[in-house]
């Protein structure tokens, strides 16, 4: 098992791959089969980005902790009214 100090560092690798999470962890089970594994991977792709680009070390942990960052993470859409579909 690596420590978060281990995985941390590793996630500063410029190779490192989005993990793949356990087949059925408890705490983020339900929202990984209500997510598409792409829009976790463009997730991760985009923090990875952010973090080779900035440096940012909260980047680098969250990355390092990815799959306890899974569940933290809200997909945002905007409400479509009648108003909006009838364009």
């Amino acid at each position: 098992m690596m420590t978060s100090a281990k995985a941390w560092a590793a996630a500063r690798s410029s190779s490192i791959r989005p993990p793949v999470p356990p087949a059925a962890t408890s705490k983020w089970s339900a929202w990984k089969n209500s997510t598409p594994p792409e829009e976790i991977a463009v997730i991760y792709s985009k923090i990875k980005k952010h973090a080779d680009y900035t440096k940012s070390q909260r980047a680098f942990k969250a990355l390092a902790l990815w799959e306890d960052m899974i569940p933290k993470f809200v997909k945002v859409m905007p409400k479509i009214t009648s108003a909006c579909s009838s364009r």
